[in-house]
């Protein structure tokens, strides 16, 4: 019985330790707000939140919601997005062609081999009332690294939100 004690004890310590060792990591990661990264325009009020704690965020859906701001702006809200726990810097990229935005939402690469969840936040515009516009939120340069996409007639009240299970 006692032989059975000690290696449950031992068990559960040595279960204990990835998990606290991946919370107290992604802890101290902080976000960057308006990086100036060479060679790219960022969207306007960028803004990306720590490393949510392993407990809290990594188990959450993936959503992007959208809302309408003054001054014909629409502030686009990425919660969850799944990047690394100790990236170099997480940054967008900003690409308008028209009435289409093509966010590209980066990662400077680094050497850890853990993942968690960011929100990232950020705004488009000016936009004309009445103007249909399409947004496409990529992870990279290509089409086929887009993870999500939507289209929008601008309003003063327009809001919106898609779930990626």
């Amino acid at each position: 019985m006692k032989i059975f004690l000690v290696k449950s004890r031992f068990f559960k310590t040595f279960m204990a330790v990835p998990v606290l060792c991946l919370a107290i990591a992604c802890e101290d990661v902080t976000g960057y707000k308006d990086s100036p990264v060479d060679g790219y325009v960022s969207p306007k009020n960028f803004s990306v939140s720590g490393c949510k704690s392993t407990t809290r965020g990594l188990f959450e859906d993936e959503t992007i919601e959208y809302k309408a701001r003054e001054n014909g702006l629409l502030r686009i809200t990425h919660n969850n997005a799944i990047f690394n726990c100790v990236p170099g810097r997480i940054y967008a990229e900003l690409i308008e062609k028209g009435q289409t935005f093509i966010i590209e939402e980066i990662e400077e690469e680094s050497n850890a081999n853990c993942v968690c969840p960011y929100d990232l936040g950020y705004d488009i515009g000016p936009l004309t009332e009445g103007e249909e516009y399409t947004v496409s939120i990529r992870r990279g340069k290509s089409e086929e690294s887009e993870v999500a996409k939507f289209i929008f007639t601008y309003s003063p009240t327009v809001k919106g939100q898609i779930s990626r299970k």
